[in-house]
């Protein structure tokens, strides 16, 4: 169940690889394009950031990765705002709900499997390695996502991350069903 949690968590940043290209859809020049994706990267570091220091403080794991993934949800708002509006403005909005709901939850994910997993440390490598090994396969498969043609909305990209998205908060909703972390 942790690795499809991961899976999702990672298909649903697949997103990245195609940044510049999706804000570039925006209309700007590529200086200012780059420019502009600046800051949605530093929103999602400090989203991150506060997220995984909140969760070393409170040792609270299910609640610091269902935020993230409701922002998902949010996330998933962004994705239908990106994909189905022309406007600049709601467009570059949905962006940064894109990025901060899919960065915040994967230091926490890494955390709740050292503490799911905690004894024997063989046991525990072998659970990253598998974890990492499939949630890292989104690599290959996320690379199809937005093809050209579906330039500037990319709309079957963006309905494949929300799907992602749904699939992380019911894999994470079962999870937390079957085991009381």
């Amino acid at each position: 169940m942790l690795v499809l949690i991961q899976v999702c968590q990672l298909s649903s940043q697949t997103w990245t690889y195609f940044f510049p290209t999706i804000a570039k859809t925006l209309g700007y020049s590529n200086n200012v394009t780059l420019l502009i994706i600046a800051p949605v990267y530093i929103f999602g570091f400090f989203t991150a950031l506060g997220n995984s220091l909140i969760a070393s403080r409170t040792d609270r794991r299910f609640i610091l990765i269902a935020w993230p993934l409701c922002v998902d949800i949010v996330d998933i708002v962004g994705n239908i705002r990106v994909i189905s509006s022309t406007a600049t403005a709601v467009r570059y909005t949905g962006m940064f709900l894109m990025c901060a709901g899919s960065y915040s939850a994967f230091s926490v994910v890494q955390a709740w499997i050292a503490s799911t997993i905690p004894r024997t440390r063989t046991k525990r490598a072998i659970v990253y390695a598998l974890v990492n090994l499939f949630g890292n396969s989104s690599n290959i498969y996320g690379s199809y996502f937005f093809p050209t043609k579906d330039s500037p909305q990319y709309r079957p990209g963006g309905i494949t991350l929300s799907s992602f998205a749904v699939g992380g908060i019911g894999s994470l909703l079962y999870w937390r069903v079957i085991c009381t972390c």
